[in-house]
């Protein structure tokens, strides 16, 4: 675990939050396609945009994180009912064949 400066070492050196190696390069990586700059400014009203931008970035990651991982759940629920349907499908079949006999339903 790493600790990330959210909002930038330079503009919100207090705020940390631990990541992965992994999640914390592709944050850096998200935030310089999103045009963060977290080099230092003498304006701090810009820094603090820089930092908001920043935060921005690291809340789409949990956004899509959290989907992903709702979706994951769905689609594994979805196959558990699917194999279930099956099963049961199997099972009206076999009832069927247990009230038939030679081929003919008895009545």
């Amino acid at each position: 675990m790493e600790a990330n400066h959210l909002g930038g070492r330079n503009h919100v050196p207090w705020l940390t939050l631990p990541n992965c190696r992994k999640d914390h390069a592709e944050f850096h990586v998200r935030c310089r396609q999103a045009g963060v700059d977290f080099r230092k400014t003498n304006n701090k009203l810009v820094g603090q945009m820089q930092a908001l931008k920043a935060m921005l970035v690291g809340m789409w990651m949990v956004v899509e994180s959290c989907e992903k991982h709702i979706k994951s759940q769905s689609e594994a629920q979805s196959d558990g009912t699917h194999q279930e349907e099956r099963s049961n499908k199997g099972s009206s079949a076999d009832n069927f064949e247990d009230a038939t006999s030679n081929g003919k339903v008895q009545q």
